[in-house]
């Protein structure tokens, strides 16, 4: 099944997809894929704390997915 993945810019150039730099967009996944099972496959850094949206709503590791949803990964933003 097919989803689309966005990073935003500053991780999307240190992570990776299958030893290839990733470029987001349409990706196939398996059937069963949880959102956690493709973050993992990104291997994003773990010592930034970004966040994982499904559909526009933060979500666990643990969400299951669906054809056509939308992950977007980004980092928190901070001021002062």
């Amino acid at each position: 099944m097919q989803v689309t993945i966005d990073v935003c810019a500053v991780l999307r150039g240190c992570c990776r997809a299958d030893g290839r730099g990733f470029e987001g967009g349409p990706t196939e996944i398996a059937e069963n894929d949880t959102l956690g099972d493709v973050l993992g496959r990104l291997s994003l850094p773990e010592q930034l704390k970004w966040i994982a949206c499904v559909n526009g709503r933060p979500s666990p590791p643990d969400t299951s997915l669906s054809e056509g949803d939308h992950l977007y990964v980004f980092l928190p933003v901070s001021g002062g």
